[in-house]
């Protein structure tokens, strides 16, 4: 196959990956108006369908999901230096708002209340849930 035939091919497979990934973004949002619906993080239907092509090659966005291997943070627990050196998107400074909100509310009951934190909205919450833990 000639290089022009080649980029045509490979370009077109990229179309066809982002419009996959669209297409399950825009499921995943109408499903999360749904009760009890679970969202599919983009990194879960990715990886793998092309060879060398990672979720952030696709997406435009890094893969949020933690493996089994990944490390974790408990968030009733840790410090300021520990939560920012996990939580993806967690600064020094929004990680010290977590310490001080914990100490003020008494801990977390839940993974949710993080979003009670100036700075951490849902979408944040959704990126940095797989690596939060409330106990060891």
């Amino acid at each position: 196959m000639d290089m022009k035939k080649e980029m045509r091919l490979m370009t077109i497979v990229g179309c066809l990956c982002a419009v996959g990934c669209l297409t399950v973004s825009l499921i995943n949002v109408w499903e999360s108006s749904l009760p009890h619906a679970e969202v599919i993080p983009p990194s879960e239907y990715t990886v793998g369908i092309l060879p060398g092509v990672s979720p952030s090659d696709v997406t435009g966005q890094a893969a949020t999901t933690a493996s089994p291997q990944q490390k974790t943070v408990n968030i009733n627990t840790a410090s300021a230096e520990e939560i920012a050196d996990v939580l993806p998107g967690i600064g020094k400074v929004k990680a010290q708002r977590i310490v001080e909100y914990r100490e003020a509310a008494g801990g977390f009951d839940s993974v949710d209340e993080l979003t009670r934190v100036k700075g951490i909205g849902e979408k944040t919450l959704e990126n940095i849930r797989p690596y939060c833990r409330l106990s060891d």
